[in-house]
């Protein structure tokens, strides 16, 4: 019996040991290079300032506030769910699509950087 060419690539890939590995890879990969809000927060404006202040329990254990800007907010809200940097990219340019993929890239990188050394992001 013939299978369709479609059918037989799908059988080839899933048939295919290196293949299996590499997707194993990919899935690893993007759950060491994932990210996600390490406490619940709310985003208020105060003072013509866009910061987000952490609630409930998570008030002991993040003393503080971030202060960001527009687009800050919307990586913020973004970081609410496991993400990775280029699913941030991704979505950041869908939303600005006057930005190059470097500009976004350095912008979200430096801002991810920064909430990570405060210990906001795990």
């Amino acid at each position: 019996m013939n299978l369709p060419e479609r059918k037989a690539n799908r059988q080839y890939i899933d048939n295919n040991p290196e293949k299996w590995n590499q997707n194993r890879f990919n899935i690893e990969t993007k759950e060491k290079n994932a990210m996600k809000l390490k406490y619940q927060f709310i985003i208020n404006e105060v003072a013509d300032q866009m910061v987000a202040v952490a609630v409930g329990d998570d008030m002991e254990k993040f003393n503080g506030f971030v202060k960001m800007n527009d687009i800050g907010v919307q990586i913020f809200e973004l970081l609410k769910n496991e993400i990775t940097l280029d699913e941030i990219i991704a979505e950041m340019l869908k939303k600005h699509p006057e930005s190059t993929e470097q500009e976004a890239r350095e912008t979200i990188t430096e801002f991810t950087d920064k909430l990570k050394a405060e210990g906001v992001v795990e």
